[in-house]
């Protein structure tokens, strides 16, 4: 019996046809390289809003810093950084953000009272925007990034 199996082998055109077949199709398979093989995939349900719901918007801290003040004839341009969160890549994420804001000299007050008013503004407002989205996402329920 092995020997009609061997002898069928050695004989038979249409085996060797199938076995060539095999290799070049399985030898495709490697050639496409190892992204092709075992490739992660990410699937994205919305938006990742993990950071958003564990985060304490009460007590968050945007550390406003001033880089720089300079003036020309009317006005005043202050320069300033702050932390934020922001939608990056389908995730919520923290962002340094960098603003100029452009205050005319005819203000009767002193530029730094000014700016901590502003700022404080500028606070209450984007904090107020943040809750706003917590709020949503509470209601849509957390969604991950998936890998």
């Amino acid at each position: 019996m092995p020997q009609k199996i061997i002898n069928f082998l050695k004989y038979n055109n249409a085996t060797i046809i199938i076995i060539v077949v095999l290799l070049i199709f399985g030898a495709g398979v490697f050639a496409a390289g190892p992204d092709a093989i075992g490739q992660k995939q990410t699937q994205i349900k919305g938006i990742d809003n993990t950071l958003l719901l564990t985060i304490e918007l009460d007590n968050f801290n945007m550390d406003f810093k001033i880089q720089s003040i300079e003036q020309d004839d009317q006005y005043y341009y202050v320069a300033y950084t702050y932390l934020d969160l922001a939608v990056i890549k389908q995730a919520w994420q923290y962002q340094l953000n960098q603003k100029t804001v452009k205050i005319s000299k005819k203000i009767r007050e002193d530029v730094g009272v000014y700016m901590a008013k502003y700022l404080a503004k500028h606070y209450e407002a984007r904090i107020r925007e943040l809750k706003q989205e917590k709020n949503i996402a509470l209601i849509n329920g957390e969604q991950k990034k998936l890998k």
